[in-house]
């Protein structure tokens, strides 16, 4: 997923805001930027970036020098070994290739030492015939590292989604906490103003002081529900704080005047389930997690399998001496010499390859499980999240409706009041009624967000939530 590593959702959704409001884009970009856990999780692709490296050190070229040089003694004889030697990394071979020269003056006993003058170019392969033919210790680290390298890459990816997801939630709650000040605020509002006409209206004869009495009842529950709003703005403020920070990723705690104006408005949103599950099934982070832990299982079976086998190793040489020595010398050393070697080692007890196998058997088994579980899971998820976006939707427009009429019967109710109707308690119950509607379509217009953020991140539909 070659894609950049913020998660927001699609722009086009949030209405214009004021220059002072925070965005949805600006607070999951910050989020993205400076999370602790997201720049853990980049620090932990590099790491593991860096482990893949050494691990492909096992196939670097080598340099090997070996000189002697006698200091006393009978015998003279100087000699030096140059060779160059790698490790194929797609196969069980090694090559190599060489140069040694040697001085005149060896013993009989050390006659393998002696070269013609030029010295000897020598080329070689060596070969697993069988075990280590097809994996060994050092290709089945590098691969491991490099299929570790993808899941640590997954899991950034993973935890962007939870951060970005969890900024985005903690945004929405912020926002309805903050529409529900405004709605406890207005009704509290209310009873202030009509308090101080009471008091007028009092003083004048015109009503009388019972209800100014009920009134102050009123006042002190509103001032409560009140307080009660405003904490909880303050908290979920200070929860956004987490995702919401400066240039130096310190947390930022949002004032009331970042507050957006309303709700953004939905553009047009369609499900396809069928479509959308089977594409998740190929794309979701936790399915792709264990597909890698399934691949690097199976590679760890084949190494423990491996070691069951017998080894068989070939080695073929060639090498060409250059130059003159004694006519003997020249007689025996000149010309190509070829070689070609078989080593063989058989096992006679296997107990511990036995037991590696059936470990990493199990291990397989286990993780396919994990994986039946997880696409079980997803489609539940998917179907879930559809179901929730399809009520919430059908709630939001009962709750516009519901708020509206209440709003209606509320004038209305106020209307009598003020023309003699001396019904205050149906007034105040009416007042009450239409500010529980109006926070109740605050509650299901979060719910609709909610189930909306809910169905993309289920489906991962990355032109929605990664860009």
């Amino acid at each position: 997923m070659k894609r950049s590593l913020g998660l927001a959702i699609v722009i086009s959704f949030f209405t214009i805001q004021p220059a002072h409001a925070m965005t949805m884009e600006a607070l999951l970009q910050s989020s993205a930027k400076h999370y602790p856990s997201i720049q853990k999780a980049r620090e932990g692709v590099e790491a593991q970036s860096g482990k893949v490296q050494a691990a492909q050190g096992a196939f670097d070229w080598e340099l090997n020098q070996r000189s002697v040089s006698r200091v006393s003694g009978f015998y003279g004889g100087d000699y030096s070994d140059s060779k160059i030697t790698r490790r194929l990394a797609d196969s069980a071979t090694r090559i190599y290739g060489g140069y040694r020269v040697s001085r005149e003056g060896f013993p009989v006993y050390e006659d393998e030492e002696v070269t013609l003058s030029g010295g000897e170019f020598n080329a070689g392969v060596a070969l697993s015939l069988w075990r280590n033919r097809i994996i060994d210790e050092d290709r089945f680290m590098f691969r491991d590292a490099e299929l570790e390298l993808k899941q640590r890459t997954n899991d950034l990816l993973l935890t962007q989604l939870g951060v970005q997801y969890d900024a985005m939630q903690a945004y929405l709650d912020w926002l309805a906490a903050g529409k529900a000040v405004q709605v406890v605020e207005s009704l509290l509002n209310i009873a202030v103003k009509r308090q101080d006409g009471f008091t007028e209206r009092v003083s004048k004869g015109d009503i009388a002081e019972i209800f100014l009495t009920e009134n102050k009842q009123y006042l002190a529950k509103r001032g409560a529900d009140v307080n009660d709003a405003k904490r909880a703005l303050d908290n979920r403020a200070t929860k956004l704080s987490l995702f919401w920070r400066d240039a130096d990723g310190k947390t930022l705690v949002p004032s009331h005047k970042e507050q957006p104006k309303d709700f953004p408005k939905l553009d047009s949103f369609s499900i396809n389930l069928d479509k959308e599950i089977e594409r998740a099934k190929l794309v979701r982070p936790e399915l792709i997690k264990v597909e890698l832990g399934l691949q690097r299982e199976r590679n760890k079976l084949k190494l423990n399998e491996n070691k069951l086998m017998p080894k068989v190793d070939l080695v073929a040489e060639s090498a060409q001496d250059l130059g003159t020595g004694s006519s003997n010398q020249a007689r025996t050393r000149g010309g190509v010499e070829g070689k070609i070697g078989l080593n063989i080692s058989i096992p006679l007890q296997t107990n511990t390859g036995q037991g590696l196998v059936r470990q990493s058997a199990a291990t397989i088994k286990q993780l396919e499980q994990d994986s039946r579980l997880l696409n079980d899971q997803i489609v539940t998820e998917i179907q879930i999240a559809a179901n929730n976006y399809s009520v919430a939707s059908k709630n939001v427009v009962l709750a516009k409706l519901e708020s509206s009429v209440a709003a209606t019967m509320e004038q209305a109710e106020r209307k009598r009041f003020d023309s003699g109707a001396v019904d205050f308690f149906v007034l105040n119950m009416r007042e009450e009624r239409a500010a529980e509607a109006r926070l109740k379509l605050i509650d299901s217009q979060q719910k609709l967000w909610r189930s909306i953020a809910d169905y993309y991140l289920a489906t991962l539909q990355a032109d929605k939530l990664l860009r």
